[in-house]
Protein backbone atom coordinates (compact mmCIF):
# COMPACT_ATOMS: atom_id res chain seq x y z
CA UNK A 1 0.00 0.00 0.00
CA UNK A 2 1.55 3.10 -1.16
CA UNK A 3 0.51 6.20 1.05
CA UNK A 4 1.35 9.73 -0.85
CA UNK A 5 2.48 12.41 1.76
CA UNK A 6 -0.76 14.10 2.30
CA UNK A 7 -2.80 10.74 3.45
CA UNK A 8 -0.10 9.74 5.63
CA UNK A 9 -0.09 13.08 7.14
CA UNK A 10 -3.65 12.78 7.69
CA UNK A 11 -2.82 9.04 9.16
CA UNK A 12 0.08 10.67 11.74
CA UNK A 13 -2.46 13.08 12.56
CA UNK A 14 -5.25 10.74 13.90
CA UNK A 15 -5.50 9.01 16.99
CA UNK A 16 -7.60 5.95 15.88
CA UNK A 17 -8.39 4.90 12.37
CA UNK A 18 -11.13 2.47 10.85
CA UNK A 19 -9.64 -0.17 8.25
CA UNK A 20 -12.74 -1.71 6.07
CA UNK A 21 -11.04 -4.54 4.47
CA UNK A 22 -11.74 -8.07 3.71
CA UNK A 23 -11.56 -10.86 5.85
CA UNK A 24 -9.37 -12.14 3.73
CA UNK A 25 -5.30 -12.35 3.12
CA UNK A 26 -5.46 -9.20 0.72
CA UNK A 27 -7.58 -7.68 4.19
CA UNK A 28 -4.98 -8.95 6.37
CA UNK A 29 -2.18 -8.14 3.88
CA UNK A 30 -3.84 -4.31 4.02
CA UNK A 31 -3.50 -3.87 7.56
CA UNK A 32 -0.34 -5.13 8.12
CA UNK A 33 1.08 -2.71 5.23
CA UNK A 34 -1.16 0.27 6.57
CA UNK A 35 0.62 -0.31 10.10
CA UNK A 36 4.14 -0.28 8.42
CA UNK A 37 3.46 2.50 6.00
CA UNK A 38 2.73 4.57 8.86
CA UNK A 39 5.42 4.59 10.82
CA UNK A 40 8.77 2.03 9.47
CA UNK A 41 9.13 -0.60 11.61
CA UNK A 42 12.45 0.44 13.13
CA UNK A 43 11.10 3.44 14.80
CA UNK A 44 7.33 1.36 15.83
CA UNK A 45 5.97 -0.06 18.94
CA UNK A 46 3.18 -2.34 17.80
CA UNK A 47 0.39 -3.70 19.99
CA UNK A 48 -1.48 -5.99 18.15
CA UNK A 49 -4.63 -7.26 19.62
CA UNK A 50 -5.79 -10.74 17.71
CA UNK A 51 -8.68 -13.04 17.62
CA UNK A 52 -8.49 -16.11 14.89
CA UNK A 53 -4.42 -16.10 14.25
CA UNK A 54 -1.97 -17.00 16.68
CA UNK A 55 1.05 -14.69 17.28
CA UNK A 56 3.08 -16.73 15.49
CA UNK A 57 0.69 -16.25 11.77
CA UNK A 58 0.90 -12.56 12.65
CA UNK A 59 4.55 -12.59 12.89
CA UNK A 60 5.03 -14.75 9.51
CA UNK A 61 2.93 -12.47 7.83
CA UNK A 62 4.36 -9.36 8.96
CA UNK A 63 7.57 -11.12 7.82
CA UNK A 64 6.22 -11.98 4.44
CA UNK A 65 4.65 -8.59 3.80
CA UNK A 66 7.02 -6.35 5.58
CA UNK A 67 10.07 -8.20 5.96
CA UNK A 68 11.47 -6.77 9.75
CA UNK A 69 9.69 -6.57 12.79
CA UNK A 70 8.64 -3.64 14.89
CA UNK A 71 11.28 -2.71 17.32
CA UNK A 72 8.97 -3.59 19.95
CA UNK A 73 6.36 -6.17 19.84
CA UNK A 74 3.68 -7.40 21.90
CA UNK A 75 0.36 -9.31 21.31
CA UNK A 76 -2.83 -9.19 22.99
CA UNK A 77 -4.68 -12.38 22.05
CA UNK A 78 -8.34 -13.13 22.53
CA UNK A 79 -8.92 -16.64 21.62
CA UNK A 80 -11.53 -19.08 23.89
CA UNK A 81 -9.31 -22.10 23.07
CA UNK A 82 -5.71 -20.29 23.71
CA UNK A 83 -6.59 -19.22 26.88
CA UNK A 84 -6.92 -22.68 28.55
CA UNK A 85 -4.12 -25.03 29.21
CA UNK A 86 -0.25 -24.57 28.74
CA UNK A 87 0.60 -22.45 25.72
CA UNK A 88 3.98 -23.07 23.69
CA UNK A 89 5.27 -20.16 22.60
CA UNK A 90 8.93 -21.05 21.93
CA UNK A 91 7.98 -20.47 18.22
CA UNK A 92 7.99 -16.35 18.92
CA UNK A 93 11.26 -14.08 19.62
CA UNK A 94 12.18 -14.04 23.13
CA UNK A 95 11.39 -10.57 23.53
CA UNK A 96 7.48 -10.44 22.52
CA UNK A 97 5.36 -11.03 25.31
CA UNK A 98 1.72 -12.48 24.64
CA UNK A 99 -1.23 -11.78 26.94
CA UNK A 100 -4.04 -14.28 26.90
CA UNK A 101 -7.78 -12.97 27.12
CA UNK A 102 -11.29 -14.58 26.71
CA UNK A 103 -12.59 -13.22 23.54
CA UNK A 104 -16.22 -13.11 25.58
CA UNK A 105 -14.83 -10.48 27.81
CA UNK A 106 -13.70 -7.54 25.66
CA UNK A 107 -12.68 -5.10 28.50
CA UNK A 108 -10.20 -7.38 29.79
CA UNK A 109 -8.32 -6.27 26.91
CA UNK A 110 -7.69 -2.60 28.13
CA UNK A 111 -5.48 -3.54 31.37
CA UNK A 112 -2.52 -5.77 29.23
CA UNK A 113 -2.62 -3.22 26.85
CA UNK A 114 -2.45 0.34 28.95
CA UNK A 115 0.26 -1.47 31.30
CA UNK A 116 2.18 -1.84 27.83
CA UNK A 117 1.45 1.06 26.17
CA UNK A 118 2.55 2.55 29.95
CA UNK A 119 5.57 0.45 29.69
CA UNK A 120 6.38 1.68 26.16
CA UNK A 121 5.84 5.69 27.21
CA UNK A 122 9.31 7.83 26.22
CA UNK A 123 11.17 4.87 24.68
CA UNK A 124 11.22 7.32 21.66
CA UNK A 125 9.03 5.18 19.05
CA UNK A 126 5.86 5.81 17.98
CA UNK A 127 3.43 3.58 19.03
CA UNK A 128 0.81 1.99 17.14
CA UNK A 129 -2.48 -0.30 18.20
CA UNK A 130 -3.51 -3.27 16.03
CA UNK A 131 -6.74 -4.53 15.94
CA UNK A 132 -7.62 -7.75 13.80
CA UNK A 133 -10.64 -7.67 13.64
CA UNK A 134 -13.85 -5.29 14.87
CA UNK A 135 -16.11 -8.34 12.95
CA UNK A 136 -15.15 -11.05 15.08
CA UNK A 137 -15.18 -9.13 17.55
CA UNK A 138 -18.96 -8.85 17.39
CA UNK A 139 -19.18 -12.51 16.80
CA UNK A 140 -18.48 -12.92 20.59
CA UNK A 141 -20.35 -9.71 22.06
CA UNK A 142 -23.43 -8.03 21.29
CA UNK A 143 -23.34 -4.55 19.66
CA UNK A 144 -23.66 -2.42 22.38
CA UNK A 145 -20.75 -4.42 24.68
CA UNK A 146 -18.54 -3.43 21.99
CA UNK A 147 -18.91 -0.22 21.36
CA UNK A 148 -18.25 0.57 24.95
CA UNK A 149 -14.94 -1.12 25.15
CA UNK A 150 -14.21 0.17 21.68
CA UNK A 151 -15.27 3.61 23.30
CA UNK A 152 -13.09 3.39 26.02
CA UNK A 153 -10.02 1.39 23.72
CA UNK A 154 -10.34 4.29 21.29
CA UNK A 155 -9.84 6.86 24.35
CA UNK A 156 -6.80 5.16 25.46
CA UNK A 157 -5.17 4.74 22.52
CA UNK A 158 -4.83 8.60 22.32
CA UNK A 159 -4.22 9.38 25.88
CA UNK A 160 -1.18 7.22 25.29
CA UNK A 161 -0.64 9.65 22.22
CA UNK A 162 -0.85 6.06 19.91
CA UNK A 163 -2.33 5.27 16.92
CA UNK A 164 -4.66 2.44 16.69
CA UNK A 165 -6.10 0.58 13.29
CA UNK A 166 -8.94 -1.33 13.43
CA UNK A 167 -9.92 -4.37 10.71
CA UNK A 168 -13.81 -4.29 10.05
CA UNK A 169 -14.94 -6.20 6.71
CA UNK A 170 -18.03 -4.17 5.44
CA UNK A 171 -18.89 -6.59 3.48
CA UNK A 172 -20.37 -8.75 6.45
CA UNK A 173 -22.08 -5.54 8.30
CA UNK A 174 -24.82 -3.61 7.43
CA UNK A 175 -24.30 0.00 6.74
CA UNK A 176 -25.79 1.15 10.29
CA UNK A 177 -23.24 -0.80 11.83
CA UNK A 178 -21.03 0.52 10.12
CA UNK A 179 -21.87 4.66 10.10
CA UNK A 180 -22.19 4.31 14.06
CA UNK A 181 -18.82 3.04 14.49
CA UNK A 182 -17.15 5.15 12.11
CA UNK A 183 -18.25 7.58 14.46
CA UNK A 184 -15.60 6.63 17.33
CA UNK A 185 -13.13 7.46 14.62
CA UNK A 186 -10.87 9.92 13.08
CA UNK A 187 -10.04 8.52 9.94
CA UNK A 188 -11.35 5.77 7.83
CA UNK A 189 -9.43 3.85 5.13
CA UNK A 190 -11.28 1.64 2.64
CA UNK A 191 -10.03 -0.96 0.67
CA UNK A 192 -11.18 -2.88 -2.16
CA UNK A 193 -11.83 -6.49 -2.37
CA UNK A 194 -8.33 -7.02 -4.88
CA UNK A 195 -6.47 -4.65 -2.55
CA UNK A 196 -5.46 -2.02 -5.56
CA UNK A 197 -7.60 0.63 -4.73
CA UNK A 198 -7.92 2.45 -1.22
CA UNK A 199 -9.26 5.66 0.13
CA UNK A 200 -8.66 7.93 2.86
CA UNK A 201 -11.64 9.71 4.78
CA UNK A 202 -11.21 11.96 7.52
CA UNK A 203 -14.58 11.93 10.03
CA UNK A 204 -16.16 15.22 11.09
CA UNK A 205 -18.73 15.21 13.99
CA UNK A 206 -20.30 16.56 16.81
CA UNK A 207 -18.61 14.14 19.74
CA UNK A 208 -21.02 15.14 22.32
CA UNK A 209 -23.71 12.37 21.66
CA UNK A 210 -21.53 9.42 22.34
CA UNK A 211 -20.81 10.61 25.78
CA UNK A 212 -24.52 10.82 26.66
CA UNK A 213 -24.77 7.22 25.44
CA UNK A 214 -21.93 6.22 26.61
CA UNK A 215 -23.27 7.50 30.18
CA UNK A 216 -26.90 6.15 29.87
CA UNK A 217 -25.35 2.65 30.30
CA UNK A 218 -23.85 0.73 33.19
CA UNK A 219 -19.69 0.26 32.26
CA UNK A 220 -18.71 -0.99 36.03
CA UNK A 221 -18.14 -3.61 37.31
CA UNK A 222 -17.51 -5.46 40.49
CA UNK A 223 -13.92 -6.33 41.50
CA UNK A 224 -12.55 -8.28 44.48
CA UNK A 225 -10.71 -6.39 47.09
CA UNK A 226 -8.00 -8.37 46.88
CA UNK A 227 -7.13 -6.96 43.25
CA UNK A 228 -5.00 -3.46 43.36
CA UNK A 229 -3.00 -1.22 41.19
CA UNK A 230 -3.44 -0.50 37.40
CA UNK A 231 -5.83 -3.55 36.63
CA UNK A 232 -7.82 -2.73 39.40
CA UNK A 233 -8.45 1.00 39.04
CA UNK A 234 -9.03 0.00 34.69
CA UNK A 235 -11.60 -3.09 36.02
CA UNK A 236 -13.43 -0.61 38.44
CA UNK A 237 -14.23 1.85 35.83
CA UNK A 238 -15.30 -0.75 33.15
CA UNK A 239 -17.84 -4.49 33.10
CA UNK A 240 -7.20 -13.57 14.25
CA UNK A 241 -7.55 -12.53 11.12
CA UNK A 242 -6.08 -14.66 8.35
CA UNK A 243 -2.49 -16.24 6.90
CA UNK A 244 -1.83 -16.35 3.34
CA UNK A 245 -1.64 -19.41 3.88
CA UNK A 246 -5.04 -20.01 3.89
CA UNK A 247 -7.23 -20.09 0.46
CA UNK A 248 -10.04 -19.50 2.14
CA UNK A 249 -12.07 -16.43 1.68
CA UNK A 250 -14.83 -16.35 3.87
CA UNK A 251 -16.36 -14.81 7.02
CA UNK A 252 -18.43 -15.43 9.51
CA UNK A 253 -21.59 -12.55 9.86
CA UNK A 254 -22.18 -10.18 12.42
CA UNK A 255 -25.09 -7.85 13.57
CA UNK A 256 -25.01 -4.82 15.88
CA UNK A 257 -27.81 -2.35 17.11
CA UNK A 258 -26.97 1.31 16.84
CA UNK A 259 -26.41 3.60 19.88
CA UNK A 260 -24.33 7.04 19.49
CA UNK A 261 -20.88 8.07 20.21
CA UNK A 262 -18.30 10.53 22.33
CA UNK A 263 -17.00 13.48 22.87
CA UNK A 264 -13.23 13.00 22.06
CA UNK A 265 -10.98 16.57 21.27
CA UNK A 266 -8.27 16.79 18.74
CA UNK A 267 -5.15 13.74 19.42
CA UNK A 268 -2.84 15.28 22.45
CA UNK A 269 0.34 17.26 20.81
CA UNK A 270 -0.68 16.80 17.45
CA UNK A 271 -2.73 19.93 15.16
CA UNK A 272 -6.13 18.57 14.26
CA UNK A 273 -8.86 20.42 13.56
CA UNK A 274 -12.55 19.34 13.64
CA UNK A 275 -16.02 20.66 12.53
CA UNK A 276 -19.19 21.25 14.15
CA UNK A 277 -21.18 19.15 11.59
CA UNK A 278 -21.33 16.00 9.63
CA UNK A 279 -18.84 16.11 6.57
CA UNK A 280 -16.20 14.16 5.11
CA UNK A 281 -12.70 14.69 2.95
CA UNK A 282 -12.38 11.58 0.37
CA UNK A 283 -9.12 11.23 -1.28
CA UNK A 284 -9.57 8.03 -4.08
CA UNK A 285 -6.00 6.03 -4.51
CA UNK A 286 -4.47 2.77 -6.36
CA UNK A 287 -1.83 0.94 -5.26
CA UNK A 288 0.97 0.85 -7.49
Amino acid sequence: MNIDTSDRRQLEQSSNVLLLAPLTPTGNRACLELLASTTPPEDANVAAVTYTPPPETWISDWKKYIERLPDELAFIHANTVETTGDYDESELPPDVSVARVDPNQPMDIIAPLSEQLTRWNGNGNQTLVSVQTLTILLEYVDFDTAFRYLHILTHRVQAADAIGFYQMDPDIHDEETINTLKTLFDAVVEVSDDGEEWSVTETYGDRTATSDHVQSHDTDVSVPDSESGLFASIRDSLTGVFSDASDSESAGTATGGSPNRSARGPRPGRPHSRGGSRASKTSPKRRC
